[in-house]
Parts: structure tokens; C-alpha cells; sequence
């Protein structure tokens, strides 16, 4: 099996990067392949070959096209297989109706086949009350088998073409949402990168400072999810926590310590 996905970005199709892929076995939660996809063409296009596949299982796979692509919206990619419940059930389907046409193999093809004079002269010592009931047990089990297949087929699809390309790409996009918003994994990613872009002096504020003479020798840095997050400036910092990611206490020494004008000698920053 292929897990294949597209890459591009502001600059248009990316067919220079070197996607890494990260498969998970839904019902274990256990990570079953791991690896890099490899370029198809010249248009963005890539693939890896799934080789560990099983038809019965359910998986999730997390795509990350790497630092080649600045925006992370674009970057990563997610998805899973979604039809092994209705591929065991066509398997199942299969067999009954293997079962169904071995009964059946053995029916007359016509009514002329053989004549009506020589049926007469074969059943007319069978048709009894115990075999005409052995009879209509066995349709019952016909029967019976039909619905069944009936139920399994009913929810099928006509055909390929019932869903329009905008309805199938409605689905594939609701339910990467839906395992975005779920994800354990997804989460951790997006508050890791919320705290790169902070630390990388995205919506961040400084505060509380001390300084000794003309250096600064300690101070609060905080990190907020958005510029509206961030507080206006102020003397002193004040409380605010909507939106807020993290809070760093930062201290600093100085060579000659006491007169506050030497040379930076040590810089310290830990999480509050």
C-alpha cells in the first residue's frame, strides 16, 4: 500500500523536500512504520510504501513535509484508512455467496431441462410431507442468508460517482479536523510549536525588570497565543493569563558584581 500526499507552499509545488511519515496502529496505539517518502515527478508528489499493510486493521498517519516549509498549516499532513471495515465486509459477502452458488450449481438451468413428464416420474416417490418441510427449511435458510446480504449491501454505494469530488473532499477535510482536534499527538505538536514561536519573539512581552546601574539583572518573559493576548505596555507587568503559553523568569550577572557596568557573564531563563 501507498501513503502518498502533496506538498507546496506560497512558492508554488515543493518536490525538493524530504517528507517524513509516522504510521500508527489505531486499535494499539503503537507506532507500526516510520520513514521518509520519496519524491514522485516533478509537482510536489510524494509516496511511501506501506509494506506492513493489513486490510483488517485501522491506521493513522501524521506526514511532516520539514523545515523546508515555513507555515505549519502547510507543512504537516494527516490522515488514515478508513474502508477496512467495508472491505471485511465484502469478504464476507463473497463467501456467502460462494456458499449461496454451490447450492445453486446443481439447479436446472430451464424448466424443458429435463422434460415435465420426466420430473414427474423422478419426484413423484419423494413428494412426501417430511421432504416437502425438508424443502421449506432450506428456503427459510436461502431466505434468511438473502437478508443478511441485502443489509450488508444495502449502505453500499450505487457506484463510484454518487459522491461529488466537493463532497468527498468535505469528508476527507471533517475528519482530519476531527483527528486534529482529537489527537493527543497533534495537540502536543501545536503547543510545541506555539512555544518555538514565542521563544522566537512571536507575541512575547518583558517585564519586571530590575536593573543594577545601566544592566538588566532580571526580568519576566511571557509567551500568548495571539498578538491581541499580548498586554499593552506598562511600568510594571501585570496578570494577565488569556491566551498565555508560558512564563520564563530570566536572571543575569555581571563581572564586578555590585557595580552593575561589567561585562555579561552569565544569562539563566527557566520556565516560572
Amino acid at each position: 500500500m501507498y501513503i502518498t500526499a502533496h506538498f507546496s507552499d506560497s512558492t508554488g509545488p515543493r518536490s525538493d523536500l524530504t517528507p517524513y511519515v509516522e504510521i500508527y496502529d489505531l486499535d494499539t496505539d503503537v507506532a507500526v512504520s516510520t520513514g521518509t517518502m520519496s519524491s514522485v515527478g516533478t509537482r510536489g508528489l510524494y509516496k511511501y510504501t506501506f509494506a506492513a499493510y493489513n486490510s483488517g486493521s485501522s491506521y493513522g498517519y501524521v506526514l511532516d513535509g520539514g523545515s523546508g516549509i515555513a507555515d505549519n498549516l502547510l507543512r504537516y499532513r494527516y490522515g488514515g484508512n478508513d474502508d477496512y471495515g467495508l472491505e471485511s465486509d465484502v469478504e464476507e459477502l463473497d463467501s456467502t455467496a460462494s456458499a449461496i452458488q454451490a447450492k445453486t450449481d446443481n439447479l436446472k438451468d430451464s424448466w424443458n431441462d429435463p422434460t415435465a413428464e420426466a420430473c414427474q416420474a423422478d419426484v413423484s416417490g419423494l413428494a412426501t410431507t417430511a421432504h416437502l418441510t425438508t424443502v421449506e427449511g432450506k428456503v427459510d435458510t436461502v431466505d434468511t442468508v438473502v437478508d443478511a446480504i441485502k443489509l450488508k449491501t444495502d449502505n453500499l454505494k450505487d457506484s463510484w460517482n454518487d459522491l461529488s469530488a466537493a463532497q468527498v473532499y468535505t469528508q476527507i477535510e471533517t475528519a482530519i479536523q476531527v483527528y486534529c482536534a482529537t489527537s493527543a499527538t497533534v495537540s502536543a505538536l501545536n503547543a510545541k510549536a506555539d512555544r518555538i514561536l514565542g521563544l522566537s519573539q512571536q507575541n512575547f512581552i518583558i517585564d519586571n525588570t530590575h536593573f543594577t546601574g545601566s544592566n538588566m539583572d532580571s526580568c519576566r518573559i511571557r509567551l500568548f497565543e495571539l498578538s491581541g493576548n499580548v498586554p499593552a505596555l506598562v511600568d510594571a507587568g501585570g496578570s494577565e493569563t488569556t491566551g498565555l503559553i508560558a512564563t520564563y523568569l530570566a536572571t543575569a550577572s555581571y563581572e564586578g558584581v555590585g557595580t552593575g557596568e561589567g561585562n555579561l557573564e552569565v544569562f539563566r531563563q527557566v520556565e516560572a
